[in-house]
């Protein structure tokens, strides 16, 4: 009954080294969610500017409710400084978020 014991925690470190490599290698490929249409016509519409990607807009989101979250309400400056940078976003001023990583090699 020992070893069988041992074998069962070999075959648990197995299986568990297994999901560790493979969840590493997942961790930078892109998946799908899947979503009402009308929640997809919601995130579309908060879209700046039309090339936005959903995983830009996504992750826009989300780092707005973590600030929330951790933060409270944003400060006057902050909401200035958001309406700034929208403003020139709309006008072509800024660029994506992809363009920014390839900019600085990440």
């Amino acid at each position: 009954m020992h070893s069988k014991n041992k074998e069962l925690e070999s075959s648990e470190s197995v299986i568990y080294a297994s999901y560790i490599h493979i969840y590493g290698i997942y961790m930078t490929e892109y998946t799908t969610i899947l979503v009402h249409k009308e929640t997809k016509e919601r995130l579309a519409n908060l879209k700046e500017y039309g090339r936005e990607s959903y995983e830009e807009l996504i992750n826009k989101l989300i780092t707005v409710y973590e600030k929330l979250r951790g933060e409270g309400e944003l400060s006057e400056e902050t909401k200035k400084n958001i309406a700034i940078a929208r403003k020139q976003i709309r006008e072509g001023k800024g660029i994506s978020t992809k363009e920014l990583m390839a900019e600085l090699d990440i």
